[in-house]
C-alpha cells in the first residue's frame, strides 16, 4: 500500500476513534472497516492477524456495551 493509502486508512481510524466518543459517527464500524481494507490490500499473515485481533476487540466491546 502506498503512502496515500496508509494516510487514508489512518484518517479513517482516527475518525472512527472520534466516533467512539461522539455518538453521531459509527466509531467501531469505521475502525474495523479501515483495518479490514488495509488487511485486504496488504494481504499478509500479519495484516490478517491484526484484523482478527481488532475484530475480536470490537466484538467484545459491542457485547459489553449492550449487556
Amino acid at each position: 500500500m502506498n503512502t496515500v493509502g496508509i494516510v487514508l486508512v489512518a484518517l479513517a481510524i482516527a475518525i472512527g476513534l472520534v466516533g467512539i466518543v461522539v455518538p453521531v459517527l459509527p466509531g467501531g464500524l469505521l475502525v474495523i472497516a479501515a483495518i479490514g481494507v488495509w488487511a485486504f490490500v496488504e494481504a499478509t499473515a500479519v495484516s490478517w492477524v491484526t484484523f482478527g485481533i481488532a475484530a475480536a476487540l470490537v466484538g467484545v466491546a459491542e457485547i459489553i456495551k449492550y449487556t
